[in-house]
Formats: C-alpha cells, structure tokens, sequence
C-alpha cells in the first residue's frame, strides 16, 4: 500500500555499498572502482501542495545543472491543481503520472553525487504553495 511505501526509509551507506568479495588489511587500497562511491539519497518532504510548473522547471533545471550526478528521483507529489502523482526519472528524464490516491504529505528522494542540499532545499521550498520565498 502507498501509506507503506512513503514510510520507507532510504538505507543508510553501509548498507548499501556492495562488498568486494575479499578483504583489505587497514591500509590497503582497494584495486577496482566501487560504482557507486560517494553516491547519496536526499529525502524531501512537504505537507503543502506543490506548484506543478513551478516544480517541473526546477527539475528540469536541476537535471541539466547536475547533470549525469542528479541519477534517479522518484516519489509522490500532491499537486496544488492536478492532485497526486508519482514521478520517476532517471537523469534528465522524468515522467509525471497521474495516481488514484489522496496524499497528505508530498515526497521526493533525490538520489545522485555529490548534490547540493542547502540549493536543492531551497528548491524544493520554492515550488510548495505558500513558502515561496519563505527561508
């Protein structure tokens, strides 16, 4: 159910970075690349509608300005006009679908390298009806 969904947490880095099969003493340097290094998930969330232009530049602009660090966003956004909607994308690609369910609380998880939090929250402030502007 979507109420199960939107209470998940995003693992913490530990967890989510895969071993290499072997073990490295202290000090050692490890002689292959691990993909995904320094990748994180940022969680927003907001109890006020969003602006659904408002918040469809700001993605667009943040997956261009990113580039190919902004990798996946993903969530259910309840829209000032237009009601909820599940949003996937995956870099500069991102689709809006409409879904049958009344949301309370709208939620985006941002998952890329080395993003920006202070710019992305303020961002993410700017598109929800009644905080523009608001620090």
């Amino acid at each position: 159910d979507l109420r199960s969904v939107l209470a998940l947490r995003p693992l913490d880095e530990a967890r989510a970075l895969p071993t290499c099969g072997h073990d490295h003493a202290p000090d050692e340097v490890c002689a292959h690349v691990h993909h995904t290094a320094g990748v994180g998930t940022l969680s927003l969330t907001s109890d006020a509608p969003i602006d659904r232009e408002a918040f469809t530049m700001w993605l667009q602009f943040l997956g261009k300005r990113e580039g190919l660090d902004l990798m996946r966003s993903k969530g259910f956004l309840h829209f000032a006009r237009g009601g909820a909607h599940l949003v996937q994308g995956v870099y500069q690609w991102t689709e809006l679908t409409p879904i049958d369910e009344v949301l309370e609380r709208s939620t985006l998880v941002l998952i890329g390298r080395g993003l920006d939090v202070e710019e992305i929250q303020r961002g993410w402030r700017a598109v929800q009806v009644g905080l523009r502007g608001a620090s």
